[in-house]
């Protein structure tokens, strides 16, 4: 496979990935509406870490490269709910 179409390729993932980031942002925002009604705190250490675990593992060999992505992705997804 040449260079050209490895990018392509990434290109193309990349495109993919824009659009489920913000699908997953729109529902954060949501999440913090439907939170803010029921008077419930952004922050759910239980529930990211929970999240984190399950990902990293499904993301094996990548697991620390996914798990550092989903840390700054919860980051930013807390600051749309606030």
């Amino acid at each position: 496979m040449s260079i050209e179409s490895i990018r392509k390729k990434i290109d193309a993932v990349d495109d993919e990935l824009v659009d489920l980031l913000k699908a997953r942002f729109d529902l954060s925002r949501a999440m913090g509406e439907e939170k803010k009604k029921i008077g419930r705190g952004v922050y759910d250490p239980a529930r990211e870490a929970a999240l984190l675990a399950r990902l990293e593992e499904k993301a094996a060999p990548y697991g620390p490269e996914v798990r550092a992505l989903y840390e700054k992705m919860m980051e930013l997804s807390r600051n749309l709910q606030g």
